[in-house]
C-alpha cells in the first residue's frame, strides 16, 4: 500500500465535495510527521523519557504528514486486531529502529476503538500517558498517540473528514 499524505487525502475530499469521502474511509487514520521509508535499520533501539517528544501535534500538522489507515491487511495476522511495528509483516508499519517489530494493537469493540501496548521496549503513550502492557486504552478524536519516539493524532473517519474540511476552508482564504 502506497503511503498517501494529508494533502493527498485532501485532494481525495476536493474531489468527492466531501460527499463521498467518509463511507469508502470508515476506519480510523493516524496523522503524523513523515517517517523515512528507506530506513532499514532493524536493530531495537532504546530511548529514554527525555528522548519522547513533548508537545501537541494537534496545533500544526504540515500537508505532507503522513496519513496511515488503521486497517487490517487482508494477510495479517492477530485477527481482530490492527498491529503497529516496525517489520513489514504488520498491519502499520513504522520504520523506526526506536519502534518495537511488534509494538501495539488497535482492536475495536461496541464501545469503539482502543490501544494497547504489545509489551514494546520503548513504550506507547495517549495524550503523554505510558500505557500499561496488555491493558487496553480508549481512543477518541484528536488523541496524541505515541509509539516510542513517533507521534500521531488519532482521528477517526468523522474527524478526519472535519479536519479536511476546516484545512480546505483555510486553503480557500
Amino acid at each position: 500500500m502506497a503511503l498517501r499524505t494529508l494533502a493527498d487525502y485532501l485532494s481525495l475530499y476536493r474531489r468527492s465535495s466531501g460527499r463521498g469521502f467518509l463511507p469508502p474511509h470508515a476506519h480510523p487514520f493516524l496523522v503524523g510527521r513523515r517517517v523515512d521509508l528507506a530506513q532499514r535499520e532493524f536493530q531495537t533501539a532504546v530511548i529514554s523519557l527525555d528522548d519522547v517528544v513533548g508537545g501537541s501535534l494537534r496545533e500544526q500538522v504540515p500537508l505532507d504528514a503522513i496519513v496511515l489507515p488503521v486497517v487490517k491487511r487482508p494477510d495479517g495476522a492477530f485477527p481482530g486486531r490492527v498491529g503497529v511495528g516496525r517489520v513489514s509483516t504488520v498491519d502499520i508499519r513504522i520504520p523506526s529502529a526506536e519502534v518495537s517489530k511488534y509494538h501495539a494493537y488497535f482492536s475495536c469493540d461496541a464501545d469503539g476503538w482502543t490501544l494497547t501496548d504489545a509489551s514494546s521496549r520503548n513504550g506507547t503513550w495517549v495524550d503523554g500517558e505510558r500505557l500499561m502492557p496488555g491493558r487496553p486504552v480508549a481512543l477518541w478524536d484528536g488523541a496524541c498517540v505515541q509509539f516510542a519516539n513517533e507521534s500521531f493524532v488519532h482521528h477517526s473517519a468523522e474527524g478526519l473528514y472535519g479536519y479536511l474540511a476546516e484545512l480546505n476552508v483555510s486553503a480557500a482564504v
